[in-house]
Formats: structure tokens, C-alpha cells, sequence
């Protein structure tokens, strides 16, 4: 969605609102997966306060993976806060919350999108206590535990035989 801000440049306490959707099904993951199965609902505005023109947004989204430790299918759901001062010149390095915008379009999908991908966690757990596999036999082990338990990993044979 592109937003025409030369009003809100150019006229002091102007505010322009926003209300759409999304559309990142076409996102894949390394892993090959496609974790964008509904819309991102994307809402917020942008106001001209005293000169300053300032973009305030979220991104409400699910998130659909499996979980890194049993692999289950899971849903998450994210809500993502997007904030910007915009300008349309900048002397130096305006850090993070400045937003060069050369013309008077902004382009917000292109804003939202490394927002939303860059606020993920890198791990994804079905709950904070998975328990995950078992690397013998593969069973889930928060159903309970699984027969090859005990044999423990064979690389710590030898510090067995240390201790006894």
C-alpha cells in the first residue's frame, strides 16, 4: 500500500489514519515452510505534530511453524509495533527511528515487512517446557518417557567406566 503524505508534510497538526491487509503467502522460510497463512492486519496513521511528521503503526499477525523441539504444528500469534519519524532530508546518520521518505510516497508494505520478519523469534517451542524427541527412537517425550532412557548417549561410555 503506498501513502501519499503531502498533505501531512505540508500542513502542521494534518494526520492521515490506515487500515489494510498484508498478503505475505508467498514468504517461505529456509525450511521450505510458508508461515503466512491468513493476512497481516496492518493499522495505524501518521501526524504532522509541530513539524514533526511521525508514523505509528502495528502489524497484527499468526504465524504458523512447528515446534523446534517435537516438531508439532503450532500457531503463534504476533503483534508488532511499527514507529517512525519520517523526514524528507537527513544530515548524517539518522539512526533507527528516522525514516528517509524522498518523495511524498511512502511505500508501507516494503516499511511493515522487514518489521514483522526481523521481530520473530529464532526458536519456536509448542510450550516453554518441551521436552522434544527422543534422539534414538524419536517418541515424543512430553507424552512421557520413552524405553531407551537409561542407555543414555554411547559418546559418555567411557566417563561411565571413569566412574565406576
Amino acid at each position: 500500500m503506498e501513502l501519499d503524505l503531502k498533505p501531512v508534510f505540508s500542513e502542521e497538526g494534518r494526520a492521515l489514519r490506515f487500515d489494510y491487509s498484508l498478503d505475505l503467502s508467498g514468504f517461505e522460510l529456509a525450511s521450505g515452510q510458508y508461515p503466512f497463512r491468513s493476512p497481516i492486519a496492518v493499522a495505524g496513521g501518521v501526524s504532522n505534530s509541530a513539524g514533526v511528521v511521525t508514523l505509528k503503526a502495528s502489524a497484527e499477525f499468526d504465524f504458523y511453524t512447528e515446534c523446534d523441539r517435537c516438531c508439532k504444528d503450532i500457531t503463534e500469534h504476533y503483534r508488532v509495533p511499527v514507529q517512525n519519524v519520517l523526514v524528507h532530508e537527513m544530515a548524517g546518520d539518522g539512526g533507527e527511528e528516522l525514516l528517509l521518505v524522498e518523495s511524498d510516497l511512502l511505500d508501507l508494505d516494503a516499511l511493515v515487512t522487514p518489521c514483522v520478519i526481523l521481530s520473530l523469534p529464532s526458536k519456536h517451542l509448542c510450550f516453554s517446557g518441551c521436552k522434544g524427541l527422543c534422539p534414538r527412537c524419536g517418541r515424543d517425550l512430553n507424552e512421557g518417557p520413552c524405553e531407551c532412557v537409561g542407555e543414555g548417549d554411547p559418546r559418555l561410555a567411557p566417563l561411565k567406566d571413569f566412574m565406576d
